[in-house]
């Protein structure tokens, strides 16, 4: 009995073993790039902050403090509409550098989305406007001067928007 389950035993072994191992040679994952713009960590953020920079985007973004509120507004400058598509409930982010370009804090840090494909259409001249109030970017701060950096996360068209502010 034993001499006719050594050969399946040594075959699921062998099958384990390769399932654990790989030869592949795949850079892609490996970041080359010199970014001068403020470092957030990971690859995957990295990759991110590259495609914000795209010069050819359609979409227009900036950001305002206006007396209590950043308003964040994402505009379509093309002359057709646009489908805009999210891979999450999440549309927007906001990152907070402290006068260094250190990353103090990440509005998306410990949060959780709907996984769910969203989509939406914008027209030409058309716009997205995102309100957050003062309070809650400038929470936990200590005095100083901070920028803050809205990012927009549909999926196909990155863009960005920043301004500074202070904490008195």
């Amino acid at each position: 009995m034993l001499k006719k389950l050594t050969p399946l035993f040594l075959f699921v072994l062998f099958v384990a073993a390769a399932c654990g191992t790989t030869n592949s040679t795949d850079n892609s994952l490996t970041d080359t790039t010199n970014n001068s713009s403020p470092s957030t960590g990971s690859k995957e953020e990295k990759k991110r902050e590259l495609e914000l920079t795209n010069p050819d985007s359609t979409l227009q973004a900036n950001v305002q403090l206006e007396e209590d509120s950043f308003i964040f507004i994402v505009e379509n400058t093309d002359e057709n509409e646009l489908d805009i598509l999210f891979s999450s409930s999440q549309e927007f982010d906001y990152i907070v550098f402290d006068e260094n370009g250190k990353k103090i804090k990440q509005h998306s840090d410990g949060m959780m989305y709907t996984q769910a494909i969203v989509e939406t259409t914008l027209s030409s001249g058309e716009s997205l406007t995102y309100t957050v109030s003062a309070d809650e970017v400038k929470a936990d701060l200590p005095q100083g001067t901070y920028k803050v950096q809205f990012l927009f996360a549909g999926a196909d068209l990155p863009v960005q928007a920043s301004t500074s502010f202070e904490v008195n």
